[in-house]
């Protein structure tokens, strides 16, 4: 299995879905750690698709990305690396928060300050 196209099938959908649920929970939550979320996502969203736009619009020598190694432009590297390692830093933010939410509610509902009763 090739992993790297399903990461690149994958991340257009994390790139519009992700943001999604972060402003909403962020809406839902209110809280100052949720709202930075959401902008952190949000912004990382952005910075991705400005990256695939200028990689599909054959801006400078981006268009190269895939086949450049190993003579590879200072650009073309940080562009192939926003592009690999901005869904992934996306994704692990709002599992994080979701985690996050998930330990306030178990706390709220179990009516102690720690996990598991504690």
């Amino acid at each position: 299995m090739d992993w790297s196209g399903l990461a690149f099938a994958v991340a257009p959908y994390e790139m519009v879905v992700g943001p999604a649920l972060a402003v909403l929970y962020a809406a839902l939550r209110r809280t100052r750690l949720s709202f930075l979320t959401a902008l952190v996502v949000v912004a990382g969203a952005a910075i991705w698709w400005i990256d695939v736009w200028l990689v599909f619009a054959n801006v400078g020598d981006l268009s190269g990305i895939m086949d450049c190694y190993p003579d590879c432009s200072g650009s073309q590297e940080t562009a192939g690396w926003i592009l690999f390692v901005a869904p992934m830093l996306m994704a692990a933010s709002i599992v994080g928060l979701f985690a996050r939410g998930f330990v306030q509610v178990r706390k709220r509902r179990s009516g102690t300050t720690g996990w598991a009763g504690t």
